[in-house]
């Protein structure tokens, strides 16, 4: 998992990883690697959870 949280500490699950799209990207456009990341299933809620909620990912009250 790609995700690092508040302090510089890195996930470290490797199982069950899927691909979060940084920017979305208009459909037939070319897209980058640089523009996904791999994240365990309880970070991709949680990034998800931050987004609809408009709070940064790095906010440590929010953090699972």
């Amino acid at each position: 998992c790609a995700f690092v949280g508040t302090g510089g500490m890195p996930c470290n699950c490797t199982r069950g990883l899927e691909f979060e799209v940084l920017t979305p990207v208009e459909p037939g456009s070319p897209w980058a690697v640089e523009n996904v990341r791999l994240l365990c299933r309880v970070h991709m809620e949680y990034v998800t959870e931050c987004r609809d909620a408009q709070v940064p990912e790095n906010d440590s009250s929010k953090e699972s």
